[in-house]
């Protein structure tokens, strides 16, 4: 088996009408069938999102959605010294970088302390000349994913992807290859991965292959038990998931001119920051994202 999902049906190709709807079918399947149950190796944290005036201009961009944010927030807020002080060095391969803008991003957020950076995604994008030019030692690669073996160097020490692991139809084979190269390095290695929650199924519909549960997470993070520990953290909840159900309307009402775009601009990043404080003062049945930590290797455990 090589994917978490119960089909490997990726509705980023195209499906048609009768195919959505078994989509939607085997993905609600998917996320349903025990879906709090998780493997011996998998703790579940709590994250308590900071969202003072710096951290939100830092994370929060016009009119994005909470899942988005809280991405983001969690980025900010890794203990990046503490990060530092295990790996020394900090080299990252970032899968599927889209842009390449999280290069900059991740170089911001640690405080300069990212020694290099290579991102690798499926289609070549124009900013990554512009990325390239302003982040020293960064660089990009045109490949496919199920290449990343060729993609590995010997200092690779910190493995992230923002919202890519569900486009993926092999995800298990993914993390059979990185589990690999971890054996392999012996050294300490850290993995940060943000995926979709099942609440991602109506939010989104049709979007990659799949979305994730502790079960579903369980079965990644299961290859690592040998060498490793790993911790899923839920991002937001009930408040979140309302707030990106109303940013439709927020786009439709923004589409105005002048002053008003500008005020219902501000009336949702209001709504987004209130909802993200408000979900993280008790724990969600149903978050809206999750954050997948991965530490192998460890001298000294982070989480």
């Amino acid at each position: 088996m090589s994917s978490s999902s119960v089909h490997r049906w990726s509705s980023d190709a195209g499906l048609n009408h009768l195919q959505k709807i078994l989509w939607m079918i085997l993905n609600w399947v998917n996320n349903h069938w025990f879906p709090n149950w998780s493997d011996s190796n998998l703790s579940i944290g709590y994250f308590n999102p900071v969202v003072s005036n710096y951290s939100w201009g830092e994370a929060y961009e016009t009119m994005t959605s909470p899942s988005r944010t809280l991405a983001k927030v969690f980025m900010l807020q890794l203990p990046w010294q503490e990060i530092k002080d295990e790996l020394g060095d900090i080299h990252v391969l970032d899968i599927g970088c889209g842009s390449g803008n999280n290069g900059l991003r991740l170089q911001s957020w640690s405080g300069d302390i990212i020694s290099s950076y290579l991102g690798i995604d499926l289609k070549r994008h124009s900013n990554w000349k512009e990325v390239s030019s302003v982040l020293s030692n960064s660089s990009f690669i045109r490949t496919n994913v199920s290449n990343i073996a060729e993609c590995f160097r010997v200092e690779t020490n910190f493995i992230f992807s923002q919202s890519s692991i569900e486009h993926l139809e092999d995800d298990i084979k993914l993390f059979h290859d990185i589990h690999v190269f971890v054996k392999k390095n012996t050294k300490p290695i850290i993995q940060v991965h943000l995926l979709p929650s099942a609440v991602g199924l109506g939010l989104y519909r049709w979007h990659g292959v799949r979305q994730y549960t502790p079960r579903t997470v369980s079965t990644l993070t299961k290859i690592f038990y040998d060498c490793s520990y790993a911790c899923l953290f839920p991002l937001g909840g009930k408040r979140c998931n309302t707030a990106h159900i109303s940013l439709r309307r927020f786009h439709q009402m923004s589409n105005l001119e002048g002053e008003c775009t500008t005020m219902v601009q501000d009336q949702y990043s209001d709504r987004v920051r209130t909802a993200i404080i408000s979900d993280a003062k008790e724990r969600q049945a149903r978050p809206s994202f999750y954050a997948l930590v991965i530490h192998s290797n460890w001298s000294r455990r982070i989480y």
